[in-house]
C-alpha cells in the first residue's frame, strides 16, 4: 500500500511510505482515518518541515494500524480451483462438439474467447476433476454474450423465457453435472436433480458480455464436474470467456447468494430459476408472487446448530418459509418444520440421522434468507 500525507505548509512536503502488502479494504479511502493522521502529522512538523521523532512514531503505529484493519476487514479470500485455458488446442479443451462448430478467437482486447457457432446441440468441455471438500461450495463463473436475433436488449420479454415461464424458444444455454461412481444407490441424473433441482438449460440471452456464476457443493463422491454449452436450435452464436472455479469460504453462511446479489439472471442456490428484482437502492429481492421455490440442499452435520434469519415481506395469499433435513441418500427426515419468521431469527439442531438441508419460500418478497453454522467443531469434524 502507499500512504501519502501533506504537510500542509508552504513546501508541499509529501511523505510518502510503502508497503508490498495489498489492502483489500482500506480505511484511508474512508475518510477517518486519514484526517486523524493528517492532523496528527500538522501538530508535530516543525515549520521547516522536519520530521520528529514524535511523528515518526506516530506514523510507525498508524501504518501498524492500517495493517491490523486490513486483516481484520478485508473479504474472504477465494482459492482458485481451475480456470479454462484457452492457449491450448482446442482438441484439449472441449471432448465433445460437431465438427467445425467450436473455435478459439480473441476479441477486441485480445482476450480468447471459446466461441460456439448458432445451432450446435453441445460443446462439452472435459471433465474437471479436482479435490474436495463436501462441506465447502464451488463458484463456476465466466463471462458470456450472444451474437444474433435474440437477445434481451432488443427483447426483454425473453426474462420470462430465462424464468420458465411458458415460453419455448431455443437460446443458447449452460449446464453442469456431477458424474459419480458406478456402483452409486441413486442414477447420476437423478442424484444431480435431487440435490441441484433444475440446473439444465440455464438461459444466456445478453449481447453485452455479462457475468454468469453457480455456486455448488460437490458430495465426497462425486468424480468429476462436466460443463456443457449448446446452441441448439438457435439462431444466435454464443461467447464465452474467463471461466474458472473458485473455493468460497462457507465457515458461517452456508448458503450461497443468500442475499441475492449475484443478479436478475443468476439463479445461485435456488432448486429453479425464479424472479430477481433490484429495487431503488440497488438491494435485489427474490419476488414469489402465488408461487413458491425452494433452496438447493446444503450439507450440514449431525450436532450442529443452525441459525436461519430473514428479512423481507410476506407477499399475497399465504406465506411461509420451512426448513426441511435430508439422510445421506436425500430422504426427509421428520425433523424440519414451518416458521414464519420475517426479519428475525430462528435456531435448530441437526438431528443425528441429518446430511442436508434445505429451505422452502412461497408467497414472499424476501431481501435474504441466511443460513448460518453457529457451532464450533473438534479436530475430528464434530460439532461441539
Amino acid at each position: 500500500m502507499n500512504l501519502r500525507f501533506r504537510t500542509g505548509l508552504k513546501s508541499q512536503k509529501v511523505l510518502e511510505f510503502t508497503s508490498a502488502k495489498r489492502l483489500v479494504f482500506s480505511p484511508l479511502e474512508h475518510g477517518w482515518c486519514a484526517t486523524t493522521v493528517k492532523c496528527l502529522a500538522l501538530a508535530t512538523l516543525s515549520r521547516k518541515g522536519k520530521m520528529t521523532l514524535e511523528i515518526a512514531s506516530i506514523l510507525f503505529f498508524a501504518v501498524a494500524f492500517l495493517s491490523w484493519a486490513a486483516s481484520v476487514f478485508a473479504a474472504p479470500e477465494e482459492t482458485l480451483i481451475y480456470e479454462l485455458d484457452l492457449s491450448k488446442k482446442l482438441g484439449e479443451i472441449v471432448k465433445d462438439s460437431p465438427r467445425d462448430a467450436v473455435e478459439v478467437l480473441r476479441d477486441e482486447d485480445g482476450t480468447p474467447m471459446l466461441f460456439i457457432r448458432k445451432g450446435t446441440s453441445h460443446c462439452a468441455l472435459f471433465p474437471i476433476v479436482f479435490k474436495h471438500d463436501p462441506y465447502k461450495a464451488y463458484r463456476i463463473s465466466f463471462t458470456g454474450r450472444v451474437e444474433g436475433p435474440d437477445s434481451l436488449e432488443d427483447n426483454p420479454v425473453l426474462k420470462y423465457l430465462v424464468l420458465g415461464r411458458g415460453m419455448k424458444k431455443d437460446t443458447p444455454s449452460w449446464s453442469f453435472a456431477l458424474a459419480y461412481s458406478k456402483d452409486d444407490k441413486m442414477p447420476g441424473y437423478q442424484r444431480n436433480l435431487t440435490l441441484f433441482g433444475y440446473t439444465a438449460n440455464v438461459k444466456i440471452l445478453n449481447r453485452a458480455w455479462t457475468n454468469y456464476s453457480d455456486t455448488i457443493f460437490i458430495p465426497a463422491d462425486a468424480e468429476s464436474l462436466n460443463l456443457k454449452f449448446s446452441t441448439a436450435g438457435s439462431e444466435d452464436s454464443l461467447f464465452i470467456k474467463a471461466l474458472k472455479i473458485v473455493e468460497v469460504d462457507t465457515s458461517k453462511i452456508i448458503n450461497p447468494n443468500w442475499d441475492f446479489s449475484e443478479g436478475e439472471l443468476n439463479f445461485t442456490g435456488l432448486e429453479r430459476p425464479a424472479e430477481i428484482r433490484k429495487d431503488e437502492d440497488g438491494k435485489f429481492h427474490l419476488m414469489l408472487v402465488r408461487t413458491h421455490v425452494g433452496l438447493r440442499k446444503i450439507p450440514v452435520r449431525p450436532g450442529e446448530k443452525i441459525r436461519i434469519s430473514t428479512k423481507g415481506k410476506a407477499g399475497p395469499g399465504i406465506s411461509y418459509l420451512g426448513y426441511e433435513y435430508f439422510d445421506a441418500d436425500l430422504k426427509k427426515v421428520k425433523d424440519g418444520r414451518w416458521i414464519s419468521v420475517w426479519n428475525g431469527s430462528y435456531e435448530t439442531t441437526v438431528p443425528a440421522e441429518a446430511a442436508y438441508i434445505s429451505w422452502l419460500l412461497a408467497n414472499s418478497d424476501a431481501e435474504y434468507v441466511k443460513i448460518e453454522r453457529i457451532s464450533e467443531f473438534t479436530e475430528d469434524g464434530k460439532a461441539r
